[in-house]
């Protein structure tokens, strides 16, 4: 599978997500939602603060093929797939 097609099916199962869907991240399991997804960015907020945070496509193809200095794991589409689907 392509990355392109891996980044399409996340940015749909993002926008199936319910509108208060909150989900946790795994390590430091900080409670956030999915406010927006854009063609080439998802936006989250942090619940209980008015962070907002752009996850930009870029970063995860750099951290998909293992090159470029980014603060998401090196699986990072898996992983967000997988916090998807433990709210649901």
């Amino acid at each position: 599978m392509t990355f392109a097609s891996t980044w399409n099916n996340l940015l749909s199962e993002c926008e199936a997500l319910e509108d208060d869907a909150t989900l946790i991240t795994l390590l430091s399991e900080q409670r956030f939602r999915i406010t927006d997804v854009q063609e080439h960015r998802i936006i989250v907020e942090f619940v209980g603060s008015e962070e907002s945070r752009p996850l930009q496509r870029e970063q995860f193809e750099r951290s998909s093929t293992g090159f470029g200095a980014v603060e998401l794991p090196s699986n990072s589409i898996a992983f967000l797939q997988k916090l998807i689907r433990i709210q649901r």
